[in-house]
């Protein structure tokens, strides 16, 4: 399982967005920022502006990409992508 995925790092004042993924899934009920896999042939930018329509509902800006980390798991590797992201919208979680 090689992945490569995207994270949105969301701040709005003292404040920065945090998603708890589902229980029923890998790494369940652990705390990370939104976003998700990086479909074939999709930009980052692409990627987390869709995955968070998905997800949470809103439309995005990228301001900045913000780095890359790779994590080695007994599964495979994950490449992980942060992006700094704007919106003006609330966030509202869609999936579960």
């Amino acid at each position: 399982m090689d992945l490569k995925v995207v994270a949105g790092f969301l701040k709005k004042g003292d404040r920065f967005l945090l998603v708890r993924r589902p229980l029923n899934k890998r790494r369940g009920g652990l705390w990370e920022f939104p976003g998700g896999k990086v479909e074939d042939g999709e930009t980052l930018e692409e990627a987390i502006k869709r995955e968070l329509k998905e997800e949470l509902g809103i439309e995005t800006k990228v301001k900045r990409f913000l780095g890359k980390i790779n994590y080695q798991y007994p599964e495979g590797e994950i490449e992980l992508n942060l992006l700094e992201i704007e919106t003006e919208e609330e966030p509202i979680l869609k999936e579960a």
